[in-house]
């Protein structure tokens, strides 16, 4: 509820969402997730490279492809 309504903790809730997901092994959850925080904050480069390890293309069209 905190990461679709909270004001405060809304981004915090939503990186422990996405770690969960990833040791539950839903990948797609987290992915969704990571790139929702890839878009809020751009210069924050460990979303992306959440999203590179979960096999994202996403991370890699932000990263010029590579």
């Amino acid at each position: 509820m905190t990461a679709e309504k909270g004001r405060y903790l809304k981004n915090f809730a939503k990186i422990f969402l996405a770690l969960a997901a990833v040791r539950e092994k839903q990948a797609d959850i987290a992915r969704g997730l990571f790139r929702d925080l890839a878009d809020q904050f751009p210069e924050n480069l460990l979303y992306q490279e959440e999203l590179a390890r979960l096999g994202s293309s996403y991370a890699r069209s932000q990263n010029g492809g590579h």
